[in-house]
């Protein structure tokens, strides 16, 4: 059994990969893609790239307030609850009181502190991650 990506037509194929015969093949499908997707691509592709030497590092009050402050600030607008990635970009933008480019270093700190928060079981750390990973999720669901 194969999946194929082809033209309308039928004339040309994309791309063709095996899958096993199971009753859930969409199942497989979203495993299939969510293991060759980068986490968060969206809110890091938002930044300025950052030298892995050079990862900024916050203690655990700091990304608390932040992730906090972000979920205030959210409460109101239907917008933030719809692009959790984008809202997180604003949130720093304002709160360094300018409408440039906000110091991406204080947004990189957030994304890594919040990372290794998130892979060490952190509860709350794991819901901001999964928000900002922007993975088909609805922001009502997780309060």
């Amino acid at each position: 059994l194969f999946v194929v990506r082809a033209s309308v037509d039928g004339n040309k194929i994309f791309s063709k990969f095996p899958i096993e015969e199971s009753e859930s093949i969409a199942a497989q499908l979203v495993e299939r893609n969510a293991r060759g997707r980068v986490p968060c691509l969206e809110f890091r592709s938002m930044l300025q790239p950052i030298s892995k030497d050079k990862v900024p590092v916050r203690d655990e009050a700091w990304l608390r307030k932040c992730m906090r402050s972000m979920l205030v600030s959210a409460l109101g607008s239907v917008d933030a609850q719809k692009d959790w990635p984008s809202h997180v970009y604003c949130w720093f933008m304002e709160n360094h009181g300018t409408s440039t480019k906000p110091d991406d270093e204080e947004a990189w700190a957030f994304y890594y502190c919040l990372k290794q928060h998130a892979a060490n079981h952190d509860a709350e750390a794991y819901l901001h991650y999964q928000m900002l990973n922007n993975v088909n999720l609805d922001f009502a669901e997780f309060f």
